[in-house]
């Protein structure tokens, strides 16, 4: 790496920072009149403090060394990494805490009066800005690691970036440490060289990871994007008053049973159950009420058959119960049980009178012993349910 890196001049390597970072920067902020995204915000006030830092470094290369310029160009580099902490925490919509602003800013304080103090030390400045910085790099890849979950390829990139940035920094501030201590291991050349190595992976990884960010934003967006389609498509299979499926979703549903049932020879039935002179309530003791009636019996029903079956506002005061891997013995006995558990049911609620008593009559259809199909299926149930209703109610016809 060193051969390599040894062709190049340092100073053109600075050069070309300079501008490409404030085109980064000018480029972010464009982006972010667009998105309105505050990460980018954070980002483009890193790759800006980093542009101006590297240019009031390289003024030593025209003026000499000069300890007001260095001290604060050393501060503006520092404000990258700390950029990407308040990119991420914007893009997790996560607060920063009071620890870090205090910890970041004593420490970025303390640097200034200790690189202007320090200054014409050979070892002291190099050794403390990369140990800084490989911390400040860290940070980034911490939280990443900690508050993102499940972690894609892309996170896992942005980790590497941050530790591969912070391992160099921190191994620069090790080899200028034996320097320390064993001047003669230390030349002027290498000292540059080690300089170049951190610049030229600290720019090559704040490429890649500002590159990552908007990638990871889009991925936000198309995460939220699903989980709304998701939601409405919810919304459009749900009863709003019942939080039952509702009767679009039935025909989905029952023709996917119907299918599956034929397929492998397996039994289907549905029950079809109507509650009984339900107009009465409604005009008795109103609307509200009978909206009452109908949430508490569509609970009912729901803790009175098994959890593979399904209950389905079917319209009105109607409900349907879709029994998979059901026969016509078994359909009949669970019909039975939702007859007498509402028959019996007492109502909970304070605007619905405790001596209200409501029954329902049941249709039963079965599929496996006719071959129906599913409007043949929904017909035979509700000739059931005529046959129960005009029987007198409260029972249960096949």
């Amino acid at each position: 790496m060193f051969s390599i890196l040894s062709s190049i001049d340092l100073k053109m390597l600075i050069l070309f920072t300079v501008p490409t970072f404030v085109l980064k920067g000018f480029f972010l902020f464009f982006i972010f009149r667009i998105r309105r995204q505050l990460f980018l915000k954070w980002l483009t006030y890193g790759c800006l403090s980093f542009a101006l830092g590297w240019l009031l470094f390289s003024l030593r290369f025209k003026y000499g060394l000069n300890l007001i310029s260095l001290s604060i160009a050393n501060i503006l580099l520092l404000l990258l990494p700390i950029s990407l902490v308040f990119s991420i925490l914007s893009l997790l919509q996560i607060r920063c805490s009071t620890l870090y602003l205090g910890a970041t800013f004593f420490g970025l304080v303390f640097t200034l009066f200790f690189l202007t103090w320090w200054m014409h030390e050979k070892w002291l400045p190099g050794i403390c800005t990369s140990i800084l910085n490989g911390i400040l790099y860290s940070i980034p890849g911490f939280l990443l690691l900690k508050l993102v979950y499940p972690k894609q390829a892309i996170v896992w990139t942005m980790i590497g970036l941050n530790f591969l940035t912070a391992g160099v920094l921190i191994g620069r501030s090790l080899l200028l440490t034996l320097g320390w201590f064993c001047p003669g291991f230390m030349t002027e050349v290498v000292i540059n060289e080690l300089l170049m190595v951190a610049l030229y992976f600290n720019v090559i990884c704040v490429d890649a990871q500002i590159l990552c960010f908007p990638i990871l934003d889009l991925m936000g967006v198309q995460k939220n994007l699903t989980l709304a389609n998701q939601k409405l498509e919810t919304l459009s299979s749900t009863d709003e008053l019942t939080g039952l499926l509702n009767r679009r979703a039935l025909n989905t549903r029952l023709d996917l049973e119907i299918s599956r049932c034929k397929r492998d020879n397996l039994p289907l039935s549905i029950i079809l159950l109507d509650l009984d002179h339900f107009k009465k309530i409604n005009d008795n003791l109103g609307h509200l009420v009978g909206d009452l009636v109908l949430k508490q019996i569509a609970k009912l029903t729901k803790q009175l058959v098994q959890s593979t079956e399904s209950v389905i506002r079917y319209g009105g005061e109607e409900f349907v119960v879709l029994l998979p891997k059901t026969d016509r013995s078994e359909a009949l006995e669970i019909a039975e049980r939702l007859r007498a558990g509402i028959a019996q049911f007492h109502f909970n609620h304070s605007d619905i009178p405790s001596s209200l008593q409501v029954t329902a009559s049941f249709g039963i259809a079965c599929l496996h012993e006719d071959h129906l199909s599913m409007s043949e299926l929904l017909k035979q149930a509700d000739l059931a349910l005529y046959k129960a209703k005009s029987e007198g109610r409260n029972r249960v016809c096949i």
